[in-house]
């Protein structure tokens, strides 16, 4: 019972990420029974979804466990990573996890499925079967690795993007960084050419100016706060969804 490279290179990542995680492949009497991804192709009897030309059996779906060494945080993470990266997207067929689907033909947009197994204790990956022979690893299966040092913009606005928008082929938020030295450049500016405009009040549009940054500025703050809480898992995706929602009526 052979597993497609593709899909055998994702598990040993999942593993390496996730020590101690249990990850299925083959299919059980229940996928047996269907069409199913657990099901070995060029196998007499076996029911595949998806089959290459290669001529050799294997199965091409793997389910990662929630348990001690997974957990659902974890399970909501690896899902957000894998969707909103293109090169994962092309290696997969599907993804299914927590009531939800991701696929091809949806566009990657986070859809309710319908199915009878909602798949709450257990992260559902069906490999692209063009891409059986890809040995290659997955980069977007490491869980990120933040330092004091690291500048949050391009971080958090990803996490923002994929678990707001729910459509990873957006292009991830722009955080505005402000300091001394943007402030002054840009209130000298500003200055330069506002003085040459009659009628203007310059000292009331560069106090506005500044009102508008901090405020900007407080708000990067309290979203990199909501990412750093949903990175160690005190929050699960949805509840980042649901505070997000909250500062958008604010």
């Amino acid at each position: 019972m052979t597993r497609a490279a593709n899909m055998q290179a994702l598990t040993n990542d999942v593993k390496r990420a996730f020590p101690g995680v249990v990850v299925y492949g083959i299919g059980d009497k229940a996928h047996q029974s269907r069409a199913s991804d657990h099901n070995e192709d060029d196998t007499s009897g076996s029911r595949a979804a998806q089959s290459d030309p290669d001529g050799h059996p294997e199965h091409r779906a793997i389910d990662i466990m929630l348990g001690p060494k997974f957990t659902k945080a974890d399970a909501d993470a690896l899902v957000v990573r894998l969707v909103a990266d293109p090169k994962a997207r092309a290696r997969l067929y599907y993804v299914i996890w927590d009531g939800y689907i991701w696929s091809r033909s949806n566009g990657w947009k986070k859809t309710k499925y319908t199915g009878s197994d909602q798949h709450r204790d257990h992260v559902h990956g069906s490999g692209w079967a063009a891409d059986d022979e890809n040995t290659a690893s997955w980069p977007a299966v490491a869980k990120p690795v933040v330092t004091k040092g690291d500048d949050m913009s391009v971080k958090a606005s990803q996490a923002i993007e994929a678990w707001a928008v729910g459509d990873p082929s957006v292009e991830p938020v722009k955080w505005r960084l402000r300091d001394e030295a943007w402030q002054k450049k840009t209130d000298a500016t500003l200055a330069a050419v506002l003085a040459a405009s009659k009628g203007l009040d310059t000292a009331g549009i560069l106090a506005r100016i500044n009102e508008v940054a901090q405020a900007e500025t407080e708000r990067d703050a309290a979203l990199a706060e909501l990412v750093r809480r949903a990175g160690t898992g005190e929050l699960s995706a949805e509840q980042v969804v649901d505070e997000l929602a909250k500062r958008m009526q604010a």
